[in-house]
């Protein structure tokens, strides 16, 4: 298991997720699993190698490195909200 530091939400937190694999690096987007639900972030250090038995605190889990669906996902969902805003104006 990995420790990963991310950026996420619109608050634009900085905290640590589980992360199961070492193929993640800075400055990549992933997707991160909160309290909150499912937010995107951005990887701020590479990954930590967490001992077995270590217990570290962590805000959540990363799910996954974005890919290029949930870029075109996101794309769609911020246009929408843009929309929303000027349809309130």
């Amino acid at each position: 298991m990995y420790l990963v530091t991310v950026r996420y939400g619109i608050s634009r937190t900085l905290a640590n997720f589980k992360y199961p694999y070492s193929d993640i690096k800075v400055a990549d987007k992933c997707l991160v699993k909160t309290d909150n639900g499912t937010e995107v972030g951005t990887v701020y250090f590479n990954p930590q190698v967490m001992s077995p038995n270590e217990t570290m605190e962590t805000s959540g889990s990363v799910l996954r490195k974005m890919t290029t669906e949930d870029f075109k996902q996101l794309e769609k969902i911020n246009k929408e909200k843009i929309s929303q805003i000027f349809a309130y104006t």
